[in-house]
């Protein structure tokens, strides 16, 4: 094997990650850690670039969450959750835990979750002024359901 002291770890044919507790190149980043692809370094979630979530599946920084395990980019913590805290909703549409949900959908409080349609169980109705699901709407609208769609009109 061929030894050697670099200033950067190399990215061909494998991505290495530089680990500065053991000044060793890496393949997978030891546990708490996650590997920076535009640095090439072992660092905590929270030092992961801009844009960029620690993930625990993969023990990189990733760009995007894995939508099919329904994991969110969580701002907070800069890791990939399976579910947002408040004041954040999980936003399927942008697998990442958000203040405003994307164009019609609501925040839904028992989930913290963006939704499209309001759950039924508890009546709850998709308020415009809100953009919350209340069990009551505001103002001068009405509560109307067909089908799933439960909103206030």
């Amino acid at each position: 094997m061929n030894s050697q002291c670099v200033s950067q770890c190399p990215k061909t044919p494998k991505i290495f990650y530089g680990d500065s507790m053991t000044k060793t190149c890496v393949l997978s980043c030891p546990a708490e850690t996650y590997g920076d692809p535009i640095n090439n370094l072992c660092v905590e979630a929270l030092s992961c670039p801009s844009g960029y979530f620690g993930d625990d599946i993969t023990g990189r920084c990733l760009a995007v969450c894995n939508k099919l395990l329904n994991l969110f980019a969580d701002p907070i913590v800069k890791k990939c959750v399976p579910a947002c805290t408040f004041p954040y909703f999980a936003d399927p549409n942008r697998q990442a835990c958000v203040l405003n949900c994307t164009n019609n959908f609501y925040k839904d409080n028992s989930t913290l979750t963006c939704v499209k349609t309001c759950p039924s169980m508890p009546d709850l109705y998709g308020d415009p002024n809100s953009l919350y699901c209340e069990a009551n709407c505001t103002n001068k609208w009405f509560s109307y359901s067909q089908g799933t769609l439960r909103v206030c009109l």
